[in-house]
């Protein structure tokens, strides 16, 4: 498919559509349990260590690990039955969280959650990658990016309007299940949705495939690529890890250092950062339709290109939004990172698609959204903690451990980013000519 093919049109964008949608069904079932951490410990006496078992690594490694296999899996079937089973999957181990009432079983519910997700990224990827044409690709990806954000803001209120009215109808018997508190009700009512919404998937057309059925790869092609581009592969993957980094370590901390730094809870900084998540969410598709102007006058690494040059500016904003001592100055250098730096999956994701053989497109997207996760989600919060705790000694400095992290972590990636923009442009020229 060249990049003189006519745009994606309704049926494109009812698929990114039906994609965003599950996306945000993935937020709420992967973040409500955040909310619902103190009636959880009310009712089963868990620990703060079991608590972040459950929320953390229960989920997060379990979506690193099974991200590659089921990108391998978006390469050789039918992405639709694909996703429709991951969002089937998520939803009903969202609904067992419900029902558990043992450590154990929370731990295997929440995994079932993690493995679910992990079909979603590679799979929604390369569907969008196959529908749009090259100068349309990274405006139809920065739309589907968008979910995210708008999810985060959704998540909260949803969330809080299920558990409100659990609490107004009190607990429920179910015969078998037993008793429901208004926590497991709440999980129930955000669950229950995506068993149903999941046949959405086969509401649009598996795109044709931008490679032959000769063509696609078996795994000894896909190896040898892998082994080839090696170097490549780690410095780009080592680029957006870093910067996955910094962004991990600001989402984390970001509502913690208000409160310490300037006394604010929740209640007073909450609708500032839901408006700042928002902001954020409405840029994207600015960007997307930027990178794609650029990518059509001939700048065929836009897409790092772009992120390299928001990694710069990055730096600047970072050192004024984590010295300032005036609350109004701190919400904007926050508005700017949120804008420039955090959302970087959907850069992550245009270059891999643009750069990456087609027939190996979702293996390769899980290999990279796998470990970006869990680089980010997994690394970023203890990063800063542990310069906090042990570097500075002193908690009153969470100011100066994100703007430490921050630093070192966006200057290599920027390094990383900038090392590997030939070798993009060079992929580029070989990805459109095979398309062609």
């Amino acid at each position: 498919m060249s990049d003189n093919e006519p745009k994606a049109g309704f049926a494109g964008w009812w698929m990114v559509g039906v994609l965003m949608l599950f996306y945000i069904l993935s937020v709420f079932d992967r973040n409500i349990i955040y909310q619902l951490v103190e009636p959880i410990q009310q009712e089963t006496g868990f620990s703060d260590f079991q608590m972040s078992m459950i929320t953390g690594p229960a989920f997060a490694v379990t979506f690193g690990l099974f991200g590659i296999p089921l990108g391998r899996m978006a390469d050789r079937m039918d992405r639709r039955k694909l996703v429709f089973g991951g969002v089937a999957v998520w939803s009903v181990s969202a609904m067992l969280t419900a029902f558990s009432k043992s450590f154990p079983l929370m731990i295997g519910s929440r995994i079932g959650v993690g493995m679910g997700e992990a079909a979603l990224a590679p799979s929604a990827y390369t569907l969008i990658a196959d529908k749009f044409p090259r100068r349309q690709l990274t405006t139809a990806l920065s739309v589907y990016a968008m979910s995210s954000k708008i999810a985060v803001g959704l998540a909260m209120f949803a969330g809080g309007m299920a558990i409100t009215f659990s609490k107004s109808i009190g607990p429920v018997y179910i015969p078998v299940v037993g008793e429901l508190t208004a926590w497991r009700m709440a999980l129930l009512m955000i669950a229950i949705p995506g068993i149903f919404l999941a046949l959405l998937a086969f509401s649009f057309r598996e795109p044709e495939r931008k490679a032959s059925h000769k063509d696609k790869a078996d795994w000894p092609t896909t190896k040898a690529w892998l082994i080839e581009n090696w170097r490549f592969i780690a410095t780009l993957l080592g680029g957006f890890c870093f910067g996955g980094l910094a962004a991990g370590g600001l989402v984390a901390w970001l509502p913690t250092l208000v409160t310490r730094k300037f006394g604010l809870d929740n209640t007073q900084y909450g609708p500032i950062f839901g408006m700042i998540n928002l902001a954020g969410a409405l840029t994207m598709p600015l960007k997307g339709v930027i990178i794609d102007w650029l990518y059509k006058r001939g700048m065929t690494d836009a897409h790092a290109r772009f992120y390299s040059w928001a990694l710069a500016v990055s730096l600047p904003i970072a050192i004024i939004a984590f010295t300032t001592t005036n609350l109004t100055v701190f919400y904007f250098g926050y508005a700017g990172l949120e804008i420039i730096l955090i959302a970087f999956m959907f850069y992550m994701s245009a270059t891999v698609q643009m750069v990456t053989p087609v027939m190996m497109r979702g293996l390769v997207s899980g290999i990279f959204v796998s470990t970006c996760t869990a680089v980010a989600t997994g690394l970023g919060s203890p990063l800063v903690a542990a310069v906090t705790d042990y570097g500075f000694g002193d908690k009153a400095a969470l100011d100066k451990s994100l703007l430490a992290v921050s630093l070192v972590t966006i200057s290599i990636a920027f390094v990383f980013i900038r090392m590997a923009l030939p070798k993009i442009r060079a992929g580029m020229t070989a990805t459109g000519a095979a398309q062609a």
